[in-house]
């Protein structure tokens, strides 16, 4: 995840340089108004929700596709490395739902998740992961606690047979795949 200054303020996100295509919208409050508009130069951006509670003046004037993923409240699931695991373990659905979200959108999607809840960075792991960025590199953009929980969610994973497998189990398609490779490694066309 890089930097961006988008709309004057730095957001981080995932994108060819000067192209951002995964946002993190943070957890608490409106998007800026400065931030959709200047997303807007990439296509229709989109906010993929993935909080349980959500709060529809959050929205602003900006499609919402809304995709709970995460644990019961009274679940106990300690370290961020043991919710990491438990969210690949008994989410597969959600998070392979939210994957294929990004996937189809048109433009740029803003991930936002509950406050202390790890899931957008998850989601953006797993979909970089099959968008066929490396596994250090998705571990090395997460820094502290999300990386080691996204290294314990890997090996998570290898009993699935990968992320790929995992993915393709839970209803991820082939088009999906080749979708977000394209959003990662091709260059924009000339106009």
């Amino acid at each position: 995840m890089v930097e961006f200054i988008i709309g004057g303020y730095p957001q981080r996100a995932f994108g060819k340089t000067d192209e951002p295509w995964l946002v993190d919208a943070g957890d608490a409050g409106p998007v800026p108004d400065d931030v959709i508009r200047a997303l807007r130069r990439f296509g229709e951006p989109r906010l993929l929700d993935l909080r349980f509670d959500v709060r529809d003046d959050d929205h602003r004037d900006i499609p919402v596709i809304h995709n709970p993923v995460g644990l019961p409240a009274d679940s106990t699931a300690g370290t961020v490395p043991d919710l990491f695991g438990m969210l690949v373990l008994t989410q597969g659905h959600q998070l392979t739902a939210a994957v294929a979200a990004i996937a189809d959108a048109d433009g740029p999607i803003l991930l936002r998740s509950r406050p202390g809840e790890p899931t957008a960075t998850l989601v953006a792991a797993l979909t970089l992961l099959a968008a066929g960025a490396s596994v250090h590199s998705v571990v090395e953009d997460s820094d502290g606690d999300p990386a080691s929980g996204i290294a314990h969610a890997l090996w998570v994973l290898d009993r699935f047979n990968g992320v790929e497998c995992y993915l393709l189990r839970n209803g991820l398609t082939i088009e999906h795949f080749y979708s977000l490779r394209d959003r990662l490694f091709t260059e924009p066309e000339e106009p």
